[in-house]
């Protein structure tokens, strides 16, 4: 029988690995890019070759699945998956590392929270990077580096956690062609004004 390999096997049975994770947001969608290296590997973890066969998943309901880079190597594995269906809190990286998370998603923002316990603390020098060149208008990362925003995945982020707000692409846009309610309420009183001065311009005209 066909072994079916998930994600969650990878990362958290090798011993030993750095899993770096990058979440790229570029007109107002997610892609998540996954690079694993370690240099150990056993009967009892999945290997290069089962990555090569099987499925893995890239969410808890299994929907979409992680697409293997073909420059991948036995001990440099790189995934990757462009966010289509799935909400964020279903993706395995944030449902299986994070305790709690707080996703919310407004007409001009995208709210990140991830907290309560980093369950994957063992993973080495592993980091999480948000790379997108939208405004970040809000952020707890550890570095800034141009357009990435860094945290080092360690027992600390059991504190704060990883946290960041996205203004999306078109809400400046939407922000500038839509006429603010006051500039609105002024116009239509600047309207009525006239209207009536020219009224009771016309009927004292009209009694000279």
């Amino acid at each position: 029988m066909k072994k079916v390999v998930l994600f969650i096997l990878l990362v958290f049975m090798l011993t030993g690995c750095t899993a770096n994770y990058t979440l790229k947001y570029d007109n107002d969608q997610f892609t998540e890019y996954v690079e694993i290296t370690g240099d150990q590997e056993d009967d009892g973890h999945p290997t290069y070759a089962d990555l090569q066969n099987g499925g893995y998943s890239a969410d808890i309901k299994n929907k979409e699945l992680f697409q293997l880079d073909s420059s991948s190597s036995r001990y440099d594995v790189k995934l990757s998956h462009v966010v289509k269906a799935v909400p964020l809190e279903d993706l395995r990286t944030v449902s299986e590392c994070f305790n709690l998370d707080t996703i919310k998603e407004t007409e001009n923002v995208v709210s990140v929270s991830l907290y309560g316990g980093f369950t994957c603390d063992y993973l080495e020098n592993s980091t999480f990077t948000l790379e997108t060149d939208n405004a970040v208008i809000n952020h707890n990362a550890d570095e800034v580096d141009g357009n990435k925003y860094i945290w080092k995945l360690t027992s600390d982020l059991n504190d704060e956690g990883i946290s960041f707000q996205i203004l999306k692409s078109d809400s400046e846009k939407r922000s500038t062609s839509i006429v603010p309610t006051w500039l609105r309420v002024v116009a239509i009183v600047l309207i009525l004004g006239v209207a009536i001065g020219s009224i009771l311009l016309l009927k004292k005209n009209e009694t000279k």
